[in-house]
């Protein structure tokens, strides 16, 4: 019995079963809910002393009155920072709603969140901050959340037993470190006050310099994410997952948060005003929300954008060229044809076969043997570039018995040179 375990661990490391990740659905989010709640979490970092882009931060916190800053002291902790209102949000505005992106839609919208809306959104901050530690479990163990989370497995509907909130907002705000548990309370337990601490706070904010720099670089966010959009569709497939994000937001991710973005079947980026070199990142399902702040010139556009200006200026003279190409084209090599052409300018390009052509042209007539040999590289290898090379008639065979003998097809080589040369010179 122990060999049989023995010998399915030997298997499982030898690769006979591997884990693997889906290919990744990419997406762009315009949101100004998103941005104005992450701009309450940089300051609640800031407040707090947590690492946190400088200068920003500081300059509205100096701006801010007694009042909003008390709210965001009374919010903190089940609002974790504004990413648990951000990510209740999202969730709730669509993003066809003007309410994405229209201050006066979203102020409104805030203003008629009715109480059953308000305790759903309580419901999500007390579900968020204790699956907070199952998503990070290199996390100190805190026993009454385990406790918590336990209950909340084994049925659902524990998150509308009074008693059970109780308990569960009271482990929160001591897990905060919040020892005066009354200020947020009086927030936490009455959802008119949490609704009006809420639009206060995120409309002070607004009026005190938000409002400027979002209409100062609203169009500019839009293009961002439009071209974002684009390049996405076109040729994120061609990336690793954390390349990607490189090349959108010009930032690396961390170690620790590549498996995230592997698990994650969505990722969404969400350009946000304020984060410099900063990443803000929120799981929700299996969708992984990158909030970042787009530099003035794209990172990801930087060569992508000079291809596309390039392609544009040459439509018009490719079009002019198109007849003179085909001409060309029939007058060089009557017997190729388009399908045949890309072929063979594809094995040309293979560094394999280029090199059993230049072996031929040095050499002479080879048979594959003696071309494996010369190269050094495996003899099945080399079979399967002379097949290819065969079908795309670069070189000549001439068979001796059960032998085959090699050599470059120079006329057929010239055709495609001269072809080239009359097209493109």
């Amino acid at each position: 019995m122990q060999n049989m375990h023995e010998r399915e661990r030997e298997m499982k490391q030898a690769g006979y079963l591997v884990q693997t990740y889906e290919r990744h659905t990419w997406r762009t989010l315009f949101s100004l809910p998103a941005s104005l709640c992450t701009a309450m979490l940089l300051l609640d970092y800031t407040i707090h002393g947590s690492a946190a882009p400088k200068g920003w931060p500081a300059t509205m916190l100096a701006r801010l009155s007694k009042q909003a800053l008390a709210d965001l002291e009374g919010m903190r902790a089940i609002l974790a920072h504004g990413a648990i209102l951000r990510g209740f949000l999202l969730q709730q505005i669509s993003s066809a709603m003007s309410a994405q992106q229209e201050w006066d839609a979203l102020l409104n919208w805030l203003t008629n969140l009715t109480e059953a809306s308000m305790r759903q959104l309580i419901t999500y901050g007390i579900r968020s901050n204790l699956e907070y530690y199952r998503s990070y479990p290199h996390l100190p163990r805190v026993p009454e959340v385990a406790r918590l989370l336990e209950e909340l497995e084994a049925a659902e509907t524990v998150l509308e037993d009074e008693e059970y909130r109780k308990r569960a907002i009271h482990t929160i705000l001591d897990d905060w470190g919040i020892q005066e548990h009354g200020p947020p309370l009086a927030l936490i337990e009455h959802p008119d006050r949490l609704r009006a601490a809420i639009t206060g706070f995120l409309g002070e904010l607004w009026e005190q310099g938000f409002a400027e720099a979002w209409e100062q670089r609203k169009a500019s966010l839009t293009a961002t994410m439009e071209a974002t959009q684009d390049w996405l569709t076109r040729e994120a497939v061609a990336y690793l997952p954390d390349e990607v994000v490189f090349r959108v937001t010009g930032l690396q991710l961390k170690e620790e948060w590549i498996p995230v973005l592997q698990r994650a079947s969505t990722v969404v980026f969400v350009p946000c005003l304020f984060l410099d070199k900063y990443l803000s990142l929120a799981v929700e399902g299996d969708t992984l929300n990158i909030f970042y702040e787009p530099k003035v010139t794209p990172v990801l556009l930087a060569d992508y954008s000079a291809r596309q200006e390039v392609y544009a200026r040459g439509a018009q003279q490719s079009a002019s060229r198109l007849a003179e190409s085909q001409q060309a084209y029939a007058s060089a090599s009557p017997v190729l044809d388009l399908a045949e052409f890309g072929q063979a300018i594809r094995t040309l390009g293979d560094p394999t076969s280029l090199s059993i052509l230049t072996a031929l042209a040095e050499e002479g007539e080879m048979f594959a043997q003696q071309v494996a040999e010369k190269l050094e590289v495996h003899q099945s290898t080399i079979s399967r570039h002379f097949s290819q090379l065969e079908r795309t008639g670069l070189v000549s065979v001439r068979p001796e018995g059960s032998m085959k003998f090699y050599s470059a097809n120079r006329e057929r080589i010239k055709e495609i040179c001269q072809l080239l040369l009359k097209t493109f010179a």
